[in-house]
């Protein structure tokens, strides 16, 4: 059996590290797109749901509605995938906080690493 080691390994834990941090900045970013989504719809509703009634009557502003609706459907799929696409780079940005070396910003910015031939 080996000794025990004073503490863990950095390089043992480093991908189950990375994978946890992933698992936990991909969950909290798919909660706040949900709830911003739901925030979307709620003050959406009641426009779509007048040209939802308006479009099944059979008043004359039935095909004028049917238009808009088309129009405010499209509106909020594409209000979501802007939303979808903010917190995506958000989450990325929040990952790659929480996984920088902190040794690597130590290095002066005009520095390069270091090639080595063979």
């Amino acid at each position: 059996m080996e000794p025990l080691d004073e503490g863990p390994q950095p390089d043992r834990l480093y991908a189950p590290l990375l994978l946890v941090t992933g698992s936990a900045v991909l969950a909290a970013g798919t909660l706040q797109t949900a709830g911003r989504w739901l925030e979307t719809c709620a003050k959406r509703s009641s426009p779509i749901a007048d040209l939802v009634r308006d479009s099944m009557s059979e008043s004359d502003r039935k095909e004028v509605a049917k238009s808009e609706l088309r129009d405010e459907v499209l509106g909020i799929l594409r209000e979501f995938g802007e939303i979808a696409s903010q917190q995506a780079r958000k989450s990325v940005e929040e990952f790659d906080s929480y996984t920088r070396d902190p040794q690597a910003e130590q290095q002066p910015e005009n520095s390069r690493p270091q090639r080595v031939k063979p």
